[in-house]
């Protein structure tokens, strides 16, 4: 199950068997229940949150790129209470015309357009991945999520990350400790 969560809808349901003519009906239901049930169970990661805040107070700007619904993205980000950290959030839209990762990456990434420096793509599956490359960001990938080492680094990962905390890694006093980087 743990890798139907984290690509687009149609492709989770698409391996769970259900054909073309079936999954609009499909991801209709789906988002009905998590409208109704799943927003509300939603959970951030151990320390994410701290970490959302640290790199805040620290002059990072942050953007949400997610697969999502944005009505839902909104949603979970103001009942976590750090939608103020966020400089951009995009989304799958109410109306579908736009689900592909590649574009909701290049929707959020228009805002940090005339930002020096490197821009980071951080996710745990191969989508967030394959998006950072395309869109010319740093691909961080995600341990602690529901990708695996493998599927990351296949994609091409830049550097991959055991637990929130080691994002600051390269905040701090220039330490690469727990920082495991990859040859993609």
């Amino acid at each position: 199950m743990r890798s139907l969560i984290g690509p687009p809808l149609d492709e989770s349901f698409r391996q769970l068997g259900f054909s073309d003519a079936q999954l609009s009906e499909v991801v209709d239901h789906y988002r009905d229940l998590y409208d109704r049930v799943g927003v509300a169970r939603t959970r951030p990661y151990d320390g994410v949150l701290e970490v959302l805040g640290t790199l805040r107070r620290a002059g990072v700007r942050l953007a949400l790129a997610t697969a999502k619904r944005i009505d839902f993205a909104e949603r979970i980000l103001r009942d976590f209470a750090v939608r103020d950290l966020f400089d951009a959030v995009a989304g799958a839209s109410l109306d579908d015309r736009l689900t592909d990762k590649v574009d909701i990456v290049r929707d959020v990434h228009r805002v940090f357009d005339a930002a020096p420096g490197s821009a980071w793509m951080v996710g745990d599956r191969r989508h967030d991945v394959e998006a950072a490359r395309a869109c010319g960001l740093v691909a961080v990938g995600a341990l602690w999520g529901y990708g695996s080492r493998e599927e990351l680094e296949a994609a091409g990962a830049d550097w991959l990350v055991a637990e929130p905390c080691d994002l600051l890694i390269p905040f701090s006093d220039g330490a690469q400790r727990g920082v495991d980087e990859t040859t993609a």
